[in-house]
């Protein structure tokens, strides 16, 4: 006996079902297509904001980041950097980076905190309020103060600086940090022998002599190096004898031939 073909009314025609799953699976290639598409060309950093530089312009630190042809890439830069690379850069701390539109990103630099260094061959190193030397360099920064005269037992890197005469490295600090404080445009810092501190800022050398502290004679430094450099002296000022108070201060000008 034959058997009857017959078709269910619940089923779809095998054309019309074909049909149906060709429409699902073109939807699925224009997403697809579109987020390769915006991620190629939507994504893009046409704008790159940096703060917080000084040591470094703006364009060196982008040329420092974008160094891969995904980093062309706003949001995946962005993941990179915010979630797996570590930035490592000199006199730069930390970055934070972050997305602020589509094709807009913010770079915020975090520099190292130096008050001065030492040179080392052809090397400076760089050390922080507390003696710690956080960066070395054949570059020399010029406004970091470059102290010199004193003798060293040892100089490593994330290691505090290790002086052989005992005292020498309070006054250093000392020094260092009223620099800093008092915002002085400080070129170099002279040890002699007699531990004596002398600071060179441009054409003025100023003596401040050897003492526990130095706080009242860097008081009126920034005043007085203002003057001296707007009426273009050029010499020695005398502070190793000053007192809080005294008005009158030496100084020996330079002879001009």
């Amino acid at each position: 006996m034959d058997e009857d073909m017959w078709i269910s009314k619940d089923e779809e025609p095998p054309v019309k079902n074909f049909s149906s799953r060709l429409w699902k699976w073109l939807f699925c290639l224009f997403l697809i297509g579109f987020f390769v598409w915006s991620m190629f060309f939507l994504f893009r950093p046409d704008q790159v904001t940096v703060t917080g530089c000084h040591y470094y312009s703006d364009q060196d630190i982008e040329r420092k980041m974008f160094t891969s042809k995904t980093d062309q890439n706003t949001l995946v830069f962005f993941i990179k950097y915010k979630f797996f690379k570590e930035v490592s850069i000199p006199f730069v701390d930390t970055i934070d980076v972050e997305l602020l539109s589509y094709n807009h990103v913010k770079i915020r630099v975090y520099e190292k905190k130096m008050i001065a260094c030492v040179q080392y061959m052809n090397e400076y190193l760089y050390f922080d309020k507390d003696g710690t030397i956080i960066e070395s360099s054949p570059k020399r920064l010029e406004d970091i103060p470059l102290v010199s005269g004193i003798k060293f037992q040892k100089m490593t890197l994330y290691e505090k600086l290790a002086v052989k005469e005992d005292g020498i490295f309070d006054q250093i600090l000392n020094v260092s940090q009223l620099i800093e404080q008092n915002e002085l445009e400080i070129d170099k810092v002279v040890f002699d022998v007699n531990r004596n501190v002398t600071l060179y800022s441009g054409k003025i050398a100023v003596e401040l002599g050897n003492r526990e502290n130095y706080d009242d004679q860097m008081a009126q430094l920034p005043e007085i190096l203002k003057k001296a450099k707007k009426n273009k002296l050029e010499g020695t000022l005398d502070m190793k004898d000053y007192v809080a108070g005294q008005k009158r201060i030496i100084f020996h000008q330079k002879k001009t031939k």
